[in-house]
């Protein structure tokens, strides 16, 4: 197939490609002076010049990211507007299917058992605005054009470029940043929230899977798409911690508030869907991750 993918230099976006690169054409769009189509998304004017002729599928990896509510109106414009701009400029050439790249937190709090049948309650702006992203595809779709929203949790891999990577923030990054770093993991909550960590060569699987199958069960669908490790915050934290003592051979201490809380999390993450299911290894990858941060 051609397909087209937007950020494609970014975290999710870098592992769609290599992925779809292996069996497919791929053609690349966005703002870098390296894509295939120059377009920025919160200039919606810009998506027009976009040429998806020929394409047989788009997998739309620049979506919104929390860094981009510095400028809330700016991300909304590219959430609504310039989502709305890349679907027209898609359907106009013909692409009969269109993969957009959303959040977990479309499904709202965090608790109890999430899978794609859990109803959508996004709450905070920027759930809110991959939800617009979602229901702008969800709306275009038709017999002829299929749409796909993936929807992962606490995804983590190996930063495409470390200079240029503006996610640190992030859990999966920052914990094994600090640790390496400082020597310390502080936690702002107690740390008894449950995510579950999938790989970005899992989300990349997941798409790859959908793309592959020769008639999806729905013109929209939505997926979780599913890591092979379960854990707390604080969980996670000690594992970071482990991992940079093991290559640093300074210890590492995980530090918290005092909780008033006595009830444990139970929130678990699901999908109804086999495809969606990874096997990327978090350990391994924060290792690998760490030991890159700390030079070794």
């Amino acid at each position: 197939m051609r397909i087209a993918i937007t950020g494609s230099s970014g975290l999710i976006g870098s592992a769609v490609r290599r992925r779809l690169a292996v069996k497919h054409s791929i053609v690349t769009v966005g703002r870098s002076e390296g894509a295939d189509q120059r377009a920025d998304f919160a200039d919606p004017a810009s998506v027009d010049g976009v040429d998806l002729g020929g394409c047989d599928a788009l997998v739309h990896c620049a979506g919104i990211v929390d860094e981009d509510f510095a400028d809330p109106g700016k991300a909304f414009r590219q959430a609504t507007l310039g989502m709305n701009a890349l679907v027209r400029r898609a359907k106009a050439a013909g692409v009969p299917r269109i993969v957009y790249v959303s959040s977990v937190h479309i499904y709202g709090p965090l608790t109890g058992n999430i899978d794609e049948n859990s109803p959508p309650n996004p709450l905070h702006d920027y759930a809110i605005a991959h939800f617009a992203s979602e229901q702008t595809l969800r709306r275009a779709t038709n017999p002829g054009l299929l749409g796909l929203a993936v929807r992962p949790c606490a995804v983590f891999g190996i930063p495409p470029d470390f200079a240029r990577f503006r996610r640190w923030g992030l859990t999966p990054f920052g914990f094994p940043k600090a640790a390496v770093e400082k020597g310390e993991i502080v936690l702002a909550s107690y740390g008894r929230q449950r995510r579950n960590f999938v790989g970005t060569e899992d989300v990349a699987s997941a798409i790859d899977r959908w793309l592959e199958q020769e008639r999806p069960a729905a013109e929209f669908m939505a997926v979780n798409p599913i890591g092979n490790q379960t854990m707390s915050i604080f969980d996670f934290a000690q594992l970071c911690g482990r991992i940079a003592e093991k290559i640093t051979g300074r210890p590492c201490r995980v530090t918290r508030p005092e909780s008033p809380e006595t009830h444990a999390e139970t929130f678990e993450y699901t999908s109804i869907h086999d495809f969606a299911r990874g096997e990327m290894d978090l350990a391994a990858t924060i290792e690998l991750l760490s030991r890159m941060l700390a030079g070794a």
